[in-house]
């Protein structure tokens, strides 16, 4: 579903609503309640008129307060709050984070084993034991615990992409239980007004034979 239905072609306004148009309008809902533009009240509100909905032109009083949503179909804006790298700028930072991290172990490692010989050279073996043991700390603080700059540890293009599939996954999950559970409650609508209308009338039949008799 195109999330800006007001420059959508009047053609495809008239089209029905498919079961992803619906998931997608949903997941769109569900990204403004996050954000704190809608309350609890009418989420649930515009949620259960997207349910209803039978048509694009249907969706376009839901959308048409709450700002545009960037899909693959349309060009990403750049916000001054959020910079948007390429993969090979990743893969750039993720390097030059790798060879930060290596130097800094490399370097510490060259320093200890001469700090220990000198201090086993001095007569002092079981101080150039306790030095010798900044090898594996660094080891756990640089490759372990990760301390440092968030730059040192910028995760791969694929860490990035199985990252976002899984929140887009778990998010078609949430809608489809949603999904799921608008369908049981109109069925369960239709199911009690269906028993009210057999009780009327059969109340209704009742009243009539007690009235002839």
């Amino acid at each position: 579903m195109n999330n800006q239905p007001e420059n959508t072609p009047a053609s495809k306004l008239e089209l029905r609503l498919s079961d992803t148009d619906r998931a997608d309008a949903f997941s769109r809902l569900t990204f403004a309640y996050g954000e704190g533009r809608l309350d609890l009240t009418e989420y649930d509100r515009r949620c259960d008129a997207v349910a209803e909905a039978t048509t694009h032109r249907d969706l376009l009083p839901l959308f048409r307060d709450l700002p545009a949503q960037h899909t693959a179909g349309t060009p990403a804006v750049q916000s001054n709050k959020v910079e948007v790298y390429t993969r090979s700028e990743i893969e750039q930072s993720r390097a030059s984070g790798q060879r930060t991290r290596m130097g800094i172990f490399s370097l510490g490692s060259i320093g200890t084993i001469a700090l220990t010989s000198v201090a086993g050279q001095a007569g002092y073996p079981g101080i150039g034991a306790l030095i010798f043991l900044i090898i594996p700390t660094l080891f756990i603080l640089l490759y372990v615990m990760r301390v440092g700059p968030d730059s040192w540890y910028t995760p791969s293009p694929r860490q990035i992409e199985r990252e976002r599939l899984r929140e887009i996954q778990a998010e078609r999950r949430v809608e489809e239980e949603r999904r799921k559970a608008l369908r049981a409650a109109k069925r369960d609508e239709l199911t009690g007004s269906a028993m009210d209308l057999a009780k009327k009338t059969l109340d209704r039949y009742k009243m009539n034979r007690m009235s002839d008799e």
